[in-house]
C-alpha cells in the first residue's frame, strides 16, 4: 500500500501537482462527473430493467387469470347449472379454512393442443394443500377442458404429481 501511495505522490510530483494546483482540482471534478455520470446511467437501466420485469410479471397474472378459466365461462356456467363445483371451487371446499392451495404445474399444457381447443393447466388441477390439518399432494380433474378428457400432457401432469407425492411421503 505504501508503494502504490508513494509511486502516486511520485507521479503528482512530476507532473508539478500539488494540492492546490489547478490541474489536480480539474481531474479530481472529471471523475467526479464521470462517476456521477456512471452512477445515473446505472439508475437508468435499473428503472427499465424494472419496468420491464413489471410488464413481464402483469403479462403472466393475464395469462394465469386466462389459465384459471379453464375450458372457459361457458364451461363453467354449465357446471354450475349441473349443480357442479370446477376443480378450483372443489379444492377451495376441500382445504382447510384459513390455508392456501398452491399450485403447481398451473402453465402445463400453456399453448398446446389448439387443434382441439387448448387444455389450459393440463386439463387438470394440482398442487400442495391442508387437508385436516395434513399437508396433501391435491389432483383434480378440470371437467371444463374438453369434458374431462385425458391429453398425453394431463397423464404426464399427474405422475409428476403423484412422484411429488411419493418422494415427500405426502397423501395424494
Amino acid at each position: 500500500m505504501k508503494n502504490n501511495v508513494n509511486t502516486l505522490n511520485s507521479y503528482h510530483n512530476d507532473l508539478n501537482l500539488n494540492e492546490n494546483s489547478p490541474k489536480l482540482k480539474y481531474i479530481s471534478q472529471k471523475n467526479l462527473s464521470c462517476e456521477n455520470s456512471q452512477q445515473s446511467l446505472t439508475k437508468i437501466m435499473i428503472n427499465q430493467n424494472q419496468t420491464a420485469h413489471q410488464s413481464l410479471l402483469q403479462e403472466r397474472k393475464l395469462r394465469l387469470e386466462t389459465i384459471k378459466l379453464g375450458g372457459g365461462l361457458k364451461n363453467i356456467q354449465k357446471q354450475h347449472e349441473r349443480g357442479k363445483l370446477v376443480a378450483r371451487e372443489r379444492i377451495a371446499y376441500l382445504i382447510d379454512d384459513n390455508t392456501e392451495f398452491l399450485e403447481i404445474g398451473a402453465f402445463v399444457g400453456y399453448e398446446m393442443y389448439a387443434e382441439h381447443g387448448g387444455c389450459p393447466a393440463g386439463g387438470t388441477v394440482g398442487g400442495l394443500g391442508y387437508v385436516s390439518g395434513r399437508l396433501c399432494v391435491i389432483v383434480a380433474n378440470d371437467q371444463t377442458v374438453k369434458a374431462g378428457a385425458y391429453f398425453p400432457i394431463t397423464g404426464k401432469k399427474n405422475l409428476r404429481l403423484q412422484e411429488i407425492a411419493m418422494q415427500n411421503h405426502l397423501p395424494i
